[in-house]
């Protein structure tokens, strides 16, 4: 993905900007350009200097990494302190010229302590141009029509399983709504079974009841687009214990483990280098922790920890980055990306409206807080 426009437009004023100036002022000096007598011939050090300063910045706002952004803000205050020692010991100074030139470098340092400019050059995340492609799958279950902490796990023609938060009677009948991507379906359904999943998660086992044409045709969709993402949970037992119906897993069977503990997630989204998952456990960023979990009937375990979580209604979503792969985890992950893919997650683009949201959570980790101080104070 390409840079952002302003970027890529401020760099290449500052690559240009020598030859600009010695044009300028040969044009100004009436001297040639190159050649005996040229100016490059007249420069002094101090000069030389300051005209290489200019790609140093432009290279600065190119890479944006936090040296960069302290190198601009260093080289623009040298800068605007040469041209001012300039209109003092050089009679051929314009103060005009010389104000308009630490004019324009003082507003470029002004915009780099923005806070949508000055966030991505501190935390890496926010530097999307750099990320892997991420695929947001939108796979869940509305039960009792709600769906905040409902994660479904499997499903087949006659019934399915989930985790919720909270206590249902067996027997009980309830409306029942299934997303996967842009498909979805309504249904009724009866609690048949419940178990203690986890400390936090009860486990249903629901019977669909009275299933029309137009709902069997539904739920053959699904279970058709859930075969070709190979995503099947064989394991059904022998005899009286074989499940009448083959079972597909949804959600992709997800848990997380940390510190002893284990609990389902709902995947939000996922690339080749982290993920976002949702749970109501609150963990604290940094974590480390293993994310299990199950692409064509094989389990799979990576390591990853926690670098940013955020609340969610009554859950918290948590950003997950994969932490020193093995070749065998990065086949894992392929395979995994590929079945969200078959199961219609689609290429995640960043919205602008959640890019300035984050700049504005992390810009407080930054310089920028000296400005926030100071309109405080004002």
């Amino acid at each position: 993905m390409r840079k952002p426009l302003s970027i890529v437009l401020i760099s290449v004023l500052f690559l240009i900007s020598p030859v600009a100036i010695l044009v300028f002022n040969a044009a100004l000096s009436m001297v040639p350009l190159v050649g005996y007598g040229s100016i490059l011939s007249r420069l002094p050090l101090y000069d030389i200097i300051i005209l290489v300063l200019y790609p140093v910045c432009a290279l600065s706002i190119w890479m944006v990494k936090k040296w960069g952004w302290w190198v601009l803000i260093s080289s623009a205050l040298i800068m605007i302190l040469y041209n001012i020692a300039a209109l003092f010991f050089n009679p051929f100074a314009s103060a005009l010229l010389v104000l308009a030139m630490n004019g324009a470098l003082f507003f470029v340092a002004l915009l780099f302590f923005r806070r949508h400019l000055i966030a991505p050059y501190f935390h890496p995340r926010l530097r999307w141009w750099e990320q892997d492609q991420r695929y947001e799958i939108d796979i869940y279950l509305k039960f009792l029509g709600m769906d905040r902490n409902v994660i479904i796990s499997d499903i087949s023609r006659g019934g399915c399983y989930l985790f919720a938060d909270f206590l249902i009677d067996v027997g009980v009948e309830v409306p029942v709504l299934i997303v996967c991507g842009s498909f979805h379906i309504s249904l009724h359904a009866r609690v048949m079974r419940i178990a203690r999943e986890t400390e936090k998660y009860y486990g249903y086992g629901l019977m669909f009841l009275k299933v029309d044409d137009v709902q069997k045709e539904g739920l053959d969709h699904l279970i058709e687009r859930l075969r070709e993402a190979a995503s099947f949970d064989n394991d059904g037992g022998e005899g009286d214990e074989r499940r009448s119906s083959r079972r597909f897993i949804m959600s992709f069977d997800l848990a997380l483990e940390w510190g002893g503990h284990s609990q389902p997630v709902k995947l939000s989204d996922i690339s080749k280098s982290g993920c976002a998952v949702g749970t109501n456990m609150v963990l604290d960023t940094g974590t480390r922790c293993r994310l299990h979990f199950i692409v064509n009937q094989v389990s799979h375990s990576v390591g990853c920890h926690v670098v940013w979580k955020r609340k969610n209604g009554d859950m918290y979503l948590y950003g997950l980055q994969f932490s020193s792969l093995s070749r065998e985890d990065r086949a894992s992950m392929k395979k995994l990306i590929k079945s969200v893919r078959k199961l219609g997650g689609k290429k995640r683009e960043l919205h602008i409206d959640d890019y300035y949201r984050m700049c504005e959570e992390e810009a407080e980790d930054t310089p920028y807080r000296l400005i926030s101080k100071l309109k405080k104070i004002t």
